[in-house]
């Protein structure tokens, strides 16, 4: 099944980035209003965002060969999320740092078109996974700013993230090139085919160009509305073929 899912996977990745292009394009030529933007944000993850993670049940129902308890596990869903958000109230940085560890496995997880059956390519994943989230977070500091200290007892200043965002820039950018760099030379180890390797390449050069170039909320719209949210259904679709 590798190679099928490779190509199923590699068709829809082609379609998002040349969408994900045609977006900047267009937003140069007409550039859109910070409104407008927001508003083609909502819409589109309330139509794609939304139900890839009303998408967990599912997955619960799948992995357990339909013995899984729907009750239970929404009401586990439900209490994690009481418990997150008081862990986020009373003791924000640890909350940031468990959102930040659990985004970096799934967005790894997600970006990545090698092989994952073994714990070094799943540390690879994550890594990078981690690289990309701290990127996104740290190019867009005001924003994420902007909501951690409205949320929550931060005791934290305005400069320190302001400084902790500018030495993560620079260490993200260069961890994920010194990583793509050395699995040059461990491509049987970590892909299928050199062919994988290098469209993984062309995949995190568009995507660093589209998240800096385009601006933030068309820029969120793209990543997490279209590309996150659309190859998390294709992969959950292969897996049941």
């Amino acid at each position: 099944m590798v190679r099928p899912f490779f190509y199923m996977q590699i068709k829809l990745r082609s379609y998002l980035l040349l969408l994900g292009f045609a977006l900047f394009l267009m937003n140069q030529a007409f550039p859109l209003n910070v409104n407008t933007q927001v508003s083609f944000l909502v819409f589109i993850l309330v139509l794609f965002g939304i139900p890839h993670g009303a998408l967990d049940l599912f997955i619960d129902q799948h992995l357990s060969k339909g013995k899984s308890n729907p009750k239970k596990f929404l009401l586990i869903y439900l209490a994690n999320i009481l418990a997150y958000s008081l862990i986020w109230y009373f003791f924000p940085i640890v909350a940031l740092i468990i959102f930040i560890l659990i985004t970096a496995y799934h967005f790894g997880e997600i970006d990545w078109l090698g092989k994952s059956d073994k714990w070094m390519h799943k540390l690879t994943y994550s890594i990078l996974g981690l690289c990309w989230i701290l990127f996104l977070l740290s190019a867009n500091v005001q924003f994420a700013m902007d909501i951690f200290m409205h949320m929550g007892h931060n005791t934290v200043s305005t400069e320190r993230y302001l400084a902790l965002a500018k030495t993560l820039y620079p260490i993200s950018i260069f961890t994920m090139t010194v990583i793509y760099g050395l699995l040059f030379f461990f491509k049987d180890q970590f892909f299928n085919s050199n062919r994988d390797y290098y469209f993984t390449l062309i995949q995190v050069v568009i995507l660093f160009f589209i998240s800096t170039y385009m601006p933030l909320w068309l820029g969120f719209a793209f990543y997490f509305g279209f590309w996150h949210s659309l190859l998390s259904f294709d992969k959950i679709r292969i897996s049941q073929l």
